[in-house]
């Protein structure tokens, strides 16, 4: 799931964003069990947003409003998206003393509003980088920026 917040706290309005705004933009995804998985994430941005920075462990102290946020094995900040890799769960001899049975992951970054304009949201992936299978996506959607005065 990917939800978009202000940096107040409050739901983004996606359809009145405006140029030089920043928003925090944040992953989730829950497992449907507990195995090990070694899971990729990739976030496609609007054409719009430009990623500020990527949010790690303490930083999600300064926005109450965001869950822990999950340790991650590397991210990727590049022009047009938001790469990170995690582990979620555990190995077959160590799981059934787990317990959570369906870990979750929450991921953020923060991201500006930089070009005026009509965007499309391309849907965000997750999948286990090596059981291809095992995947899942956000929903796409729209994104409109209005020029600052």
């Amino acid at each position: 799931m990917a939800t978009v917040w202000t940096m107040a706290g409050q739901p983004a309005d996606l359809a009145n964003l405006k140029q030089n705004q920043r928003v925090i933009v944040v992953l989730s995804g829950r497992m449907e069990n507990n195995l090990l998985r070694q899971i990729g994430v990739i976030d496609l941005l609007p054409a719009g947003l430009e990623i500020e920075m990527p949010l790690k462990g303490d930083d999600a102290k300064a926005y109450s409003f965001l869950s822990t946020l999950t340790d991650l094995s590397m991210t990727d900040v590049r022009d047009d998206r938001f790469v990170a890799a995690l582990t979620l769960g555990w190995p077959a001899d160590d799981r059934w003393s787990r317990k959570v049975e369906h870990p979750e992951f929450h991921i953020a970054y923060i991201a500006r509003a930089v070009t005026a304009g009509r965007f499309v949201m391309p849907a965000a992936t997750a999948e286990d980088m090596y059981a291809p299978g095992v995947a899942a996506r956000t929903r796409m959607g729209t994104v409109t920026i209005s020029p600052a005065r």
